[in-house]
């Protein structure tokens, strides 16, 4: 004659995605609740130290059946670590006292929460490479270092930017290639060209930005300056593969 709880109290969130959570506020005979003052909010705390990670207020999804709704944004848990968590339900009351609500099968105070690794990688910071990192070669074109692709780094949308300064008097040709060698050398057979811009004429439009697609495992960028003593000088290159 036992009537067993059915539904899990401990959930799971994933990062680098929106997760929405639905929960029920019923009394012991699991009755519906209707609550006459405060709102209900989830409050998420480390539980090796009780830091509050973060406190989100439910909103009602469906009052007759006594359903609230809990969103947490993919930005709200992208600077946690992954792991364990608890968490608690608790209404302010206009009374100024504060309520906790049963949320484990015990009837105690507390339960668990799980983050997950979600399924897409955690954004890439943009990259600056400053005209001193480039290297002059023999054929007077500027080379900069090899850089992650977005096949390196799990980027599944496959898009590149690059934005590349220089001076007013700036003219040449700034050029994008990629790599699909697993380690390629500096030789020009381990590359090819991907997009490329030439400025025929003195350019102030800086900077100048790139947007390329591709399934690369490697980037680098290749500098041409059509007179190599202008004051009209390349500067930079911001690279980000997002």
């Amino acid at each position: 004659m036992n009537n067993y709880p059915i539904n899990r109290t401990d959930f799971n969130l994933v990062k680098g995605v929106t997760t929405e959570i639905l929960f029920f506020i019923k009394n012991i005979d699991r009755k519906i609740v209707v609550l006459e003052e405060g709102t209900p909010h989830v409050v998420v705390q480390n539980v090796h130290d009780q830091t509050i990670m973060l406190d989100v207020p439910l909103s009602i999804y469906d009052i007759n059946r006594g359903l609230w709704q809990m969103r947490v944004l993919k930005t709200d848990v992208q600077d946690w670590e992954l792991g364990f968590y608890r968490y608690s339900v608790v209404v302010n009351r206009d009374q100024g006292d504060q309520v906790m609500l049963y949320t484990d099968r015990a009837y105690g105070p507390y339960s668990n929460l799980r983050l997950l690794d979600g399924p897409y990688p955690d954004p890439i910071e943009a990259t600056t490479v400053p005209r001193e990192e480039f290297t002059y070669k023999a054929d007077s074109k500027l080379y900069s270092g090899a850089f992650p692709g977005a096949a390196k780094v799990r980027n599944l949308s496959g898009l590149h930017s690059a934005v590349f300064n220089y001076n007013p008097e700036f003219m040449g040709t700034i050029t994008v290639q990629a790599s699909l060698e697993d380690q390629p050398s500096q030789d020009a057979v381990d590359w090819f060209d991907v997009q490329s811009m030439t400025f025929e004429t003195p350019n102030s439009d800086s900077p100048y930005l790139m947007q390329f697609t591709g399934n690369f495992l490697w980037v680098r960028f290749v500098v041409t300056e059509l007179d190599p003593h202008s004051t009209g000088k390349f500067q930079s290159v911001v690279y980000r593969n997002t």
